[in-house]
């Protein structure tokens, strides 16, 4: 019997609290661009990236025991996170905070808004997904997009080169810095595809404080050198509150209220927030860092926009045709 067709669902209880949290999420998100830039002006960005991760690793380590949470027990499942940490947290933090120490808040977040895209992308070669046209078409305008930025950076800088006698070495350039975001946002979008599976059965909390508890072991090698050179007495204060700022609400925080509203609202409803982030981190560049906009990074945020719109659009289609069918059924 087919029951009279009905208006759209009502919000779920505690909706508007959940979009309150994915808002404060890319607020924090956006201005940590900033934040960070602003760190690395002063603490060298090695061990920049231990004090972060160390720091991240320990807090989340106590959130596991006093909420009572079970730690893995299994070797597998040890092995698993493992894994997962090199590409979620030591890759993925190298990679951020050596690709910002040489770019711009402006290019990074354009390249960072490419994750959805490219664990897409991995997700399909990992056979998790299949890849149709639509969902091949978001992937190829956003890359498009990032390599549209890539291209102008090394272009810019052969430009720069010809006319100076000393050359900059590329790693040291803003192209280099462009390049270390686009390997950075590869590394944690194939850490979000092989996080799939597992996080259907491990608790969501235990997954991140394990993988940033393994993941933080190689960057203390990798940082501390630099760490013991730091003279932190020097160190302003106001360094200091951008660390707490970048430690608990950047990266714990974050995490946190992701967490929140992921178990109120749909995920296409999250990866729409997306497009606020790189509106507040513009604004955060352009009226904090000085920077400034260029045709061809507005040209390269429109089309990587313009792809992850693509995706978030094919999910709702599927979303809408899954209702009509189940409302023709019943």
């Amino acid at each position: 019997m087919t029951t009279p067709t009905q208006g759209p669902a009502a919000p779920p209880p505690r909706a508007g609290a959940a979009v309150a949290a994915l808002v404060a999420v890319q607020i924090l998100f956006g201005v940590h661009y900033g934040v960070a830039k602003e760190i690395m002006e002063v603490i060298p960005a090695a061990a920049w990236a231990l004090v972060r991760c160390v720091g991240a690793a320990t807090i989340l380590a106590l959130l596991v025991v006093v909420t009572r949470r079970r730690w893995p027990r299994s070797l597998a499942d040890w092995s698993i996170l493992a894994v997962l940490s090199v590409f979620g947290v030591t890759l993925n933090q190298i990679l951020f905070i050596e690709g910002l120490y040489r770019s711009t808040t402006l290019h990074s977040v354009v390249v960072m808004a490419s994750i959805p895209l490219q664990t897409l992308l991995f997700s399909a070669l990992l056979r998790q997904e299949r890849l149709t046209v639509a969902k091949l078409s978001g992937v190829v305008v956003g890359g498009i997009g990032i390599a549209y930025l890539l291209f102008g950076q090394a272009e810019s800088r052969a430009d720069d080169v010809a006319t100076t006698t000393a050359a900059q070495p590329f790693w040291d350039s803003i192209a280099g810095g462009d390049l270390l975001m686009t390997l950075n946002a590869g590394s944690f979008s194939l850490f979000l595809a092989l996080s799939k599976r597992p996080a259907r059965t491990m608790d969501p909390l235990v997954m991140t404080a394990v993988c940033f508890a393994i993941g933080a072991i190689p960057i203390v090698f990798y940082g501390y050198s630099s760490f013991v050179a730091v003279t932190w007495s020097d160190v302003p204060i106001a360094t200091y509150g951008f660390a707490t700022f970048a430690i608990l609400g950047a990266t714990v925080g974050t995490y946190l209220l992701n967490f929140y509203a992921l178990k109120r609202v749909s995920a296409s409803l999250v990866g729409i927030f997306v497009y606020l982030q790189f509106i507040i981190a513009g604004i955060v560049g352009v009226t904090w860092r000085q920077e400034s906009f260029s045709w061809r990074l507005v040209v390269a945020g429109i089309l990587v926009i313009s792809g992850l719109q693509l995706r978030l659009l094919h999910r709702d289609r599927i979303a809408r045709t899954a209702q009509a069918e189940a409302e023709r059924a019943s």
